[in-house]
């Protein structure tokens, strides 16, 4: 899954020098449309003041301010995120604005996790400067009649998460049993007019596990790029009160919440997973059992809680059951989802009549059929009763006839409310798969394919809102025993625009990117 997180305040301090007359030290652009950085060297003849940062005269910059709210990110660390998983993910996207100015090139951009709130403020003037208000290059933010001041102009005061002293940022600490953690995250830009695109993940995962409060990101030049003699002007991104929805910040938060459950592509002599979803009302819900309706749960000592057995004529074998988790963390099962993982040996002669072996009755047949009963452990208990139908492995030689695919999303509505999570099915047709003759109507089943991600493109524009995630696997398609599907937030997009999904299928060893030509307006 993918949320795009837009920010909740945003703002740059400067000290810039104005018309050689004031310093801009205590104005406020809080309202302003763009976030700008800049480096000015030897630019003004104005004398300076002993709270400036540095002990020359002769530095004018600026610092930006960001902070997004991590509400949505903790709201599904208890279903669906396990920000302690490799699979986790978190960047912090900003959008280059040219608008005539001149650019620099060759420098790089740090972000640091802000150690003190900061009021965004209601300035507006960009020019003069004349806004005055806080957050500004002397304060951070104004409560009970006061401003309360950065510890070092310009929110310039590093510090270590646990020390004494107190700290404007945090440059370091410790998350996750990893001392002295570096917290900085860099980006380079050569040309100078890139968007910004930073893995901010180490700094969200921290705040998220309790080793900060989130304030929110201080962003700047890096390190001796502030106090060389070289100037630095400018550099703009959009922010987030930009008219243009699209250069307005982003925290880009990815996870892998896929479920590959293998009912449709079991093979002999290959692990694979079956799953079982309980529902009650429409709703998942646990199973329960026994006068008491005790709930079927794992829990932190042991995650098996039923046994799943697999009967072919006589054939039987129990294979233990857990209640689904999300990896990593010890509590975090699934509601009313329960799944079984296990392997079936081709050469096994007990599942099949006579002396055949699995695998070559298979080859002979096509499949086998298991009876499958999903039980108490101690077998006194029935919970569900299905099939599963094992295949065997796809291989050949130079004769495979390729496969001619195509997507249709079968349950996207036009109208989609930006507050909603929808489950989206993907059904994939074959054209060259050869049709077996039915005598009575029958439903066509979805081709049965290795991996699915799905994108979604601005129809308008062609702008990808939410790209590919392989890597992290965060927009991998689930799969069961109906199909493809994937689990899609709506908050992730603009309201009042059109979308439309594209899927990216790896199958085979081919790779093919194939359009839904399905869209939607977000409401």
């Amino acid at each position: 899954m993918i949320l795009n997180i837009t920010a909740s305040a945003d703002t740059y301090i400067t000290n810039k020098i104005i018309n050689n007359a004031f310093s801009a030290s205590a104005a406020n652009v809080g309202r302003a449309g763009t976030i700008d950085l800049f480096k000015l060297y030897d630019e003004s003849s104005m004398t300076g003041s002993t709270n400036e940062p540095y002990s020359t005269d002769k530095i004018e910059l600026s610092r930006a301010l960001i902070k997004f709210d991590y509400s949505p990110i903790q709201a599904l660390t208890k279903s669906k995120i396990d920000y302690t998983n490799s699979s986790f993910k978190a960047e912090l996207l900003l959008f280059d604005v040219m608008g005539g100015q001149g650019t620099p090139s060759d420098f790089t951009l740090s972000v640091f996790p802000l150690a003190r709130k900061f009021d965004e403020g209601n300035g507006r003037d960009v020019a003069a400067f004349r806004d005055l208000d806080v957050a500004n290059y002397y304060s951070s933010s104004f409560s009970a009649g006061a401003a309360t001041l950065w510890v070092s102009g310009g929110a310039n005061a590093s510090g270590s998460i646990g020390a004494d002293d107190p700290a404007d940022y945090y440059a370091s600490g410790s998350h996750d049993g990893v001392a002295h953690l570096n917290f900085e995250c860099k980006q380079a830009f050569v040309e100078g007019d890139e968007d910004l695109k930073i893995d901010v993940t180490r700094l969200v995962s921290a705040s998220l596990a309790g080793q900060f409060t989130n304030h929110g990101f201080r962003l700047s030049f890096t390190g001796s790029e502030e106090t060389d003699s070289r100037t630095r002007f400018v550099k703009r991104f959009g922010a987030r009160h930009a008219r243009n929805a699209f250069f307005r910040p982003l925290l880009r938060v990815g996870f892998d919440d896929s479920i590959q459950d293998h009912h449709k592509s079991f093979f002999f002599n290959l692990s694979g997973s079956i799953f079982l979803n309980s529902f009650e009302r429409g709703k998942p819900a646990n199973i329960t059992s026994g006068s008491a309706l005790t709930q079927i749960t794992g829990s932190s000592d042991n995650a098996i809680c039923m046994h799943m057995e697999l009967v072919t004529g006589s054939f039987s074998k129990i294979i233990t059951a857990s209640q689904h988790k999300i990896a990593g963390e010890l509590n975090n099962f699934t509601t009313g989802v329960y799944s079984s993982s296990f392997a079936i040996w081709g050469g096994d002669t007990t599942a099949v009549s006579g002396t055949t072996t699995v695998a070559n009755y298979v080859r002979d047949s096509g499949s086998i059929v298991f009876d499958t009963y999903w039980q108490s452990i101690d077998g006194t208990v029935g919970f569900y009763t299905g099939s599963l139908e094992v295949k065997a492995p796809v291989r050949y030689g130079f004769n495979e006839i390729p496969k001619d695919l195509g997507v249709k999303l079968t349950n996207l509505s036009p109208q989609l409310s930006k507050t909603e999570t929808v489950k989206l099915r993907v059904f994939v047709t074959d054209y060259n798969a050869e049709p077996k003759a039915k005598r009575i109507p029958f439903r066509l089943a979805s081709a049965v394919i290795e991996k699915a991600y799905y994108r979604v493109r601005d129809v308008q524009t062609g702008r990808v809102m939410v790209p590919f995630e392989e890597v992290n696997n965060a927009t991998r398609l689930s799969e069961d025993s109906e199909g493809l599907y994937f689990e899609f937030d709506v908050s992730a997009l603009f309201k009042g625009r059109t979308y439309t999904f594209d899927i990216k299928i790896i199958d085979s060893g081919e790779t093919e990117v194939l359009k839904t030509n399905s869209t939607f307006k977000v409401v």
